[in-house]
């Protein structure tokens, strides 16, 4: 494992030392029996549907990002590059900024973060190197900031207590590079770096990332998490400080070795590894999908090119490791078709993209939906063109 609860790491340049944690949960995935499948039933109490309204002004290409807040659905799309605002019912609300050169306008967005106290949004863009914080109740512009440190980019932030934090990738290879950076909300100053590249993912800083997904994961919590390819420890943004959350243990996880191979490999190459490699080797190396809901936490990791769901009880300490976690509750002859995105106090949120829409209404038409799934009847209505559909499911007690 990277992590130790009583490591101290040698503070280099400006990559500071992280908070230590004493109470670590640590899942030991090689000593848990997989379960051939776990029901959503399990965890959840029965879903309920949120059919996104279709409009011109909300076209939805392909859902990218997506947090709860205020009772609000604020959707991420990288297609049309937008951020859209939808009530819990389905309605749109309102767009977030607008794609363009001019005034308040981004390029191109990557992430997104929300500032609950002044009820300000912060949006990325890694391709102007800036910042647009907007009014989240309006959608009008405030202002924009210019992130420093040309050397490196970042496509991941995360607003926490007043504090601004960036994922970090040097443009060239460094000799002490970081994964973790936080920079002045006003200036864009970059004001620290945490989490040294050599002893969290073996040197590991290149651009193989998470499919789409944002490296801060609860992001709208009391303590927001962070975690990116290769990582095998969760830490939390808590208080400012940066604290060991979860570790999972194994001894497939990707090594020094195999990090040497795909350096080489992607130089000589200039593409990423094969699958074959993933399959050859066996290894263990990411985590994502990272959710926290009431008093266990759910995320998926990969071994080789298979992919695992892990249930985690933060109460009794055990966990439960499936290769299918089956929604029996929305589709119980069916299986899964949607993707768990985030969560709030209460349970989780699950979107299809657009093109499932064909699927939901060919599966409601057949009886393949559960039987008393609301608003059956709003999905046989559904078109090639709609809009995503969300589902959210409430934790039982």
């Amino acid at each position: 494992m990277f992590f130790s609860c009583n490591r101290n790491l040698k503070r280099e340049n400006t990559i500071l030392p992280i908070a230590e944690n004493k109470n670590v949960y640590i899942v030991d995935i090689d000593s848990i029996p997989k379960e051939k499948d776990i029901g959503y039933s399990s965890v959840f109490k029965k879903g309920k549907t949120i059919i996104l309204e279709t409009k011109d002004e909300c076209i939805i290409g392909r859902i990218d990002g997506m947090q709860v807040f205020d009772d609000e659905l604020f959707i991420m799309d990288n297609m049309t590059n937008s951020l859209l605002v939808f009530n819990k019912e389905g309605k749109f609300i309102r767009k977030i900024g607008a794609h363009g050169q001019g005034p308040g306008e981004y390029l191109n967005i990557s992430d997104f973060t929300i500032d609950p106290l002044k009820k300000e949004i912060y949006l990325l863009d890694p391709f102007s190197r800036k910042i647009y914080k907007y009014n989240i109740d309006t959608g009008n512009f405030i202002n924009s900031i210019v992130i420093g440190n040309k050397n490196v980019s970042s496509s991941n932030i995360q607003y926490h207590q007043g504090k601004l934090f960036l994922d970090a990738r040097p443009f060239t290879p460094m000799k002490n590079s970081y994964l973790l950076r936080e920079i002045d909300p006003e200036s864009g100053r970059q004001l620290n770096a945490f989490l040294a590249a050599n002893a969290y993912t073996y040197g590991w800083n290149g651009s193989m990332g998470k499919n789409g997904e944002s490296y801060f994961c609860s992001k709208n919590s009391n303590a927001p998490k962070y975690n990116q390819i290769f990582m095998d420890t969760i830490v939390s943004i808590d208080s400012g400080q940066i604290v060991p959350f979860l570790a999972i243990k194994s001894k497939h996880w990707t090594d020094s070795k195999d990090i040497d191979y795909i350096k080489n490999y992607m130089n000589e190459h200039n593409q990423i590894i094969p699958a074959d490699f993933w399959n050859q080797k066996n290894k263990v190396h990411y985590i994502r999908r990272y959710i926290e809901c009431k008093n266990w936490i759910h995320f998926e990791y990969i071994q080789g090119t298979n992919q695992y769901t892990v249930l985690y009880n933060i109460i009794d300490k055990t966990a439960r490791i499936t290769e299918s976690f089956l929604d029996d509750l929305t589709f119980p002859k069916f299986g899964l078709i949607h993707i768990i995105a985030c969560s709030d106090s209460n349970g989780i949120y699950a979107y299809t993209q657009t093109h499932a829409a064909k699927l939901l209404v060919e599966l409601a038409n057949t009886n393949q939906l559960a039987k008393d799934l609301d608003k059956r009847d709003e999905l046989m209505k559904l078109s090639e063109d709609s809009n995503p559909v969300v589902f959210y499911y409430e934790c039982k007690e």
